[in-house]
């Protein structure tokens, strides 16, 4: 909260969730610069001799997992791909719909992740909620764009400037995160507005997606739904502490 003081802690478990160690961090840092620290603990303290790290996106980042996990044999890694690396998949054709089967899952592989395998997870509930709030987001920012395209063209005490008018977009129809998907062009004296529908399509086709990464771990030791299971099991974990 704004004006009080905060520590974090980061606390690491086993597969069982139980804790093996504590560690207290400053307000300020990061997930990510929080790994190096537990990775000592591991490969020193507890001298470990192969490890499973599983994490959030947000914790173990690309640049973590390249520059800290990937470099030591011993280390496994289990988490997510960002909303950009799931859409490089789909753009490049290794996620296609007829890959999914009854349970809604496909394992892929790709070169722009080597020594991982893919687990591609479709949620049809997520895919409906999230079309659902794009159009709802979509009509909603068509509507404040259209309220200022108005106030820009009438003819009584009419509102001008084009640095004016770009200040408003933003103010009023920004914070709804669409404006990616509208071509906008404004003068000092006007303003026009048109939806970009195939970066709508192109969204659309991630609706309900998600993919779980899994690096260096063997389908003898992982089936495709137990590295998903793994993956969630610390997801809820987190949501429940939060």
């Amino acid at each position: 909260k704004r004006g009080k003081k905060q520590i974090n802690f980061g606390v690491l478990t086993n597969d069982q969730g139980v804790p093996i160690a504590c560690e207290v961090f400053e307000g300020n840092t990061s997930d990510q610069a929080t790994l190096e620290s537990q990775i000592k603990k591991i490969t020193t303290r507890f001298k470990l001799k192969k490890v499973t790290l599983v994490g959030d996106r947000g914790m173990l980042t690309q640049a973590r997992i390249d520059e800290e996990i990937r470099p030591l044999e011993q280390m496994s890694w289990i988490s997510a791909l960002t909303s950009d690396g799931v859409r490089t998949l789909v753009e490049s054709g290794t996620i296609q719909p007829e890959l999914f089967d009854k349970h809604q899952l496909a394992e892929v592989q790709s070169p722009d992740f080597p020594e991982e395998r893919l687990v591609v997870c479709y949620n049809p509930f997520l895919a409906e909620e999230r079309r659902t709030r794009r159009q709802e987001l979509l009509e909603c920012t068509q509507k404040a764009l259209d309220k200022i395209r108005v106030s820009v063209e009438r003819t009584r005490n009419p509102y001008r400037g084009k640095a004016k008018i770009g200040r408003r977009v933003q103010r009023e129809a920004g914070h709804l995160k669409m404006l990616k998907h509208f071509e906008l062009e404004i003068q000092e004296d006007k303003m026009s507005f048109k939806l970009k529908k195939e970066n709508v399509e192109s969204e659309a086709r991630m609706d309900g997606l998600y993919v779980i990464r899994a690096g260096r771990i063997s389908s003898e030791e992982m089936d495709a739904n137990q590295v998903v299971g793994t993956y969630n099991e610390v997801a809820i974990a987190a949501a429940t502490a939060d």
